[in-house]
């Protein structure tokens, strides 16, 4: 055979080989779409994966990944009841993804400026990357989502608008807390504060407040041990939400498992139950129908006497709170409760009070704060809703918060958020019932119970020291898929206490350096530490049992801010966050609304002594500071009247502080009569009210020093 023969030879086949090649790629970005827009995440991950890397033979080559050959709904439930609310998110998306096609080349920009034209060929190859990196993190494969992010933030795509702000999300989750804040800054920096993407970039501002926090490592409680639970209870290929059922050695919980050899199977999640004793725990035991259906059951409770069960049911359409009642030793027919589920949104994770007359669970009905919120109701003796509230902000965010727990002391309510600042992902906090105050500040329950990834479903006995709560922080290698849910148990120590926390400027929210932190023993009367906040605002402490703190912030050119906190009676370790917020001292006079005096007169009225005792404290806790007490007349009357009765007015005010403690040398009388005026030539009485005021300017910050 010539060369000329072999030449064309080569040439067919080499043309033929492309053709093939060509047909390849393109079936596999449909197949790749179609996996994506029905949420087969794996299988678009397997498709795409295939384009990216260049391991694409020939259509019959192609083996069906996990999750087309058996049911999504392990994953379809983690992101119907765990994934962060991504309404205002996907409204930033420009084009509708499911329409996608490669028509037009695309013009970018390189760091020199210079416009670079892409070929047909690289803008599909961008949109593979984002899309594959979508669909790990949509699978929870929070590794190679990393990785694929990676790639595609170097390569922006119209289609995908918010991909540093899903890298920073991804990083968070690796825990890779440093590159996570710097994704987040750039969103920052790149997006409107007001209008479109604006509620997103006040979350991106959020979660680099909690890089800082996972920076420090705060709330690492050494004496806690986290256990994955044996196979037993774990079997299932995601198995999450346990609760006490009937008594402490007894737990509830939801999970399924797939049988690989049948491929048209469609399990679903059904509510097992599961006894410890002889150190171990017995094998599951299914409640049968009518609980256990066709569609999902989840997340369930039940109240004390053990007659009526609250539990998720959830399908493609709806998610919501059912009961049912025990008769006879068994299950009737659940029904819906009413008034909490409402049509359109997602109502789930029931957990009772210990005196089975409140009922909090976790929905995103309107009148919320953003995302899920922790919601209650009271029940009447039908176990019928009402009264239903919303917690309020102290507990929920503009993200997700969810199954809310009420340990059964009575007053700390334990739930999972991603709202407020943590480790990644979902994080357990606690937050306590004050009758006075409401809902104290949340508190992160720190690591090693919280980690990068969804931490959620938290319990604990009533002496706090076993615990159990649900998380995906380890891969899932069997299942097909990224981290499956998975049940852990927690096992407490001696009880150790822990604070930290943020000194921020009230103003700007932005963290301050360099600010002392003075801790003080209240029941001893001295200083326990002094500690000097570092380049982030961020300090940290170890407290002791039984001692109740007064935590107080300063610093030069501001006013201080102080929190107290109390270790009295605690038996469980705890960790406290306390941030500090320090407002500028402004360069004039302090107006002091409220003193008054009685006419022509220097003495105080007793409604000016309630506001004397109020400055009393602000100098108490601002004792670094030095001030003049300033007292004004109004223009009526001789000058050197108006002095005298102004001074004497100042004394008056700067007596009745010094008697109450005040040190003489910290503040000054100064009667300034009619000389510094608000309002010049007033002629209205209203006005010369205002010009008849009582003020302070700090002249000293250094007291004491």
């Amino acid at each position: 055979m010539n060369s000329k023969v072999t030449g064309i030879i080569t040439l067919l086949v080499l043309v033929f080989s492309l053709s093939v090649f060509g047909q390849t790629r393109e079936d596999l970005l449909r197949m790749g779409n179609d996996a994506y827009d029905a949420e087969k995440y794996a299988s678009a991950a397997y498709f795409y994966n295939k384009i990216a890397t260049g391991s694409n033979g020939g259509i019959e080559e192609v083996v069906y990944p996990y999750d087309l050959k058996h049911s999504n709904r392990i994953k379809k439930e983690k992101i119907d009841s765990l994934q962060t609310d991504t309404t205002a998110i996907d409204s930033l998306t420009a084009l509708d993804t499911t329409t996608f096609k490669i028509s037009t080349a695309e013009i970018t920009e390189d760091s020199s400026g210079l416009n670079i034209e892409l070929s047909i060929e690289d803008v599909e190859m961008v949109f593979v990357h984002h899309r594959l990196a979508e669909s790990y993190r949509l699978d929870y494969n929070y590794d190679r989502a990393e990785t694929w992010y990676k790639k595609a933030v170097k390569s922006p795509h119209r289609e995908f608008p918010i991909v540093v702000y899903r890298y920073g999300e991804i990083l968070m989750n690796n825990e890779k807390y440093e590159e996570a804040r710097d994704q987040f800054s750039e969103f920052v920096s790149n997006t409107p504060a007001e209008g479109k993407g604006s509620e997103l970039r006040n979350d991106a501002k959020q979660k680099m407040k909690s890089c800082n926090y996972a920076l420090k490592n705060e709330g690492y409680v050494k004496n806690i041990t986290v256990a994955k639970l044996d196979s037993v209870l774990n079997n299932g290929t995601a198995v999450f939400g346990a609760s006490f059922f009937g008594n402490e050695s007894t737990i509830a919980y939801s999970s399924t498992t797939i049988n690989q050899d049948k491929s048209d199977q469609n399990e679903t999640y059904n509510l097992y139950f599961s006894a410890h004793g002889n150190d171990s725990w017995s094998a599951p035991e299914l409640i049968p129908s009518p609980l256990s259906t066709a569609v999902n059951e989840g997340s369930a409770c039940i109240n004390p006497k053990g007659s009526k069960l609250y539990f998720t049911r959830w399908s493609k359409d709806e998610c919501a709170i059912y009961a049912s009642n025990n008769f006879n030793g068994k299950w009737m027919e659940p029904y819906k409760l009413e008034d909490i589920n409402i049509e359109g949104y997602k109502t789930m994770n029931p957990n009772l009070s210990l005196d089975g007359k409140t009922l909090y669970f976790s929905s995103n009905k309107e009148g919320g704060h953003g995302g899920m919120d922790i919601w209650s109701c009271t029940l009447d003796r039908w176990g019928h809703p009402k009264n239903i509230g919303n917690l309020g902000t102290r507990i929920n965010t503009s993200g997700n918060e969810i199954s809310p727990y009420m340990h059964s002391q009575g007053n700390k309510l334990y739930f999972s958020s991603t709202g407020h600042s943590g480790f990644g992902g979902l994080d357990v906090f606690s937050s306590e019932f004050d009758e006075d105050f409401g809902w104290t500040k949340a508190q992160n329950l720190g690591k090693p119970i919280n980690s990068g990834r969804d931490d959620s479903y938290y319990i604990t006995s009533f002496d706090a020291k076993h615990s159990f709560f649900s998380s995906d922080r380890e891969s899932c290698d069997d299942c097909g898929h990224g981290n499956c849910i998975k049940l852990y148990s927690c096992e407490q120590g001696p009880p150790k206490f822990f604070l930290d926390g943020f000194v921020f400027d009230s103003e700007t929210d932005i963290e301050i350096s360099g600010a002392k932190v003075t801790i003080m023993d209240v029941k001893l009367h001295e200083v326990a530490a002094i500690i000097e906040t570092d380049e982030t605002g961020y300090y940290s402490i170890n407290l002791e049992v039984n001692k109740i703190y007064f935590i107080k912030g300063q610093k030069e050119g501001y006013f201080g801010d102080a929190n107290s906190v109390t270790t009295m009676g605690l038996t469980a370790s705890k960790s406290f966050m306390v941030d500090l917020y320090l407002n500028v001292i402004p360069l004039g006079e302090i107006n002091i609304p409220g003193i008054e005096y009685d006419y022509d007169k220097s003495t105080l009225r007793d409604t000016s002594k309630i506001i004397l005792d109020e400055l009393y404290d602000f100098l108490v806790l601002n004792n670094n500071l030095q001030v003049e007490l300033r007292s004004h007349t109004d223009h009526r009357g001789s000058h050197d009247y108006n002095m005298t009765l102004s001074q004497e007015r100042a004394q008056s005010c700067v007596n009745y502080l010094v008697a109450k403690g005040i040190n003489i040398k910290r503040i000054t009388p100064v009667g300034l009569g009619e000389t510094d005026p608000i309002i010049p030539n007033a002629e209205s009485e209203e006005d010369h009210q205002r010009n008849r005021r009582t003020a302070f300017y700090v002249v000293g910050q250094h007291f004491g020093e």
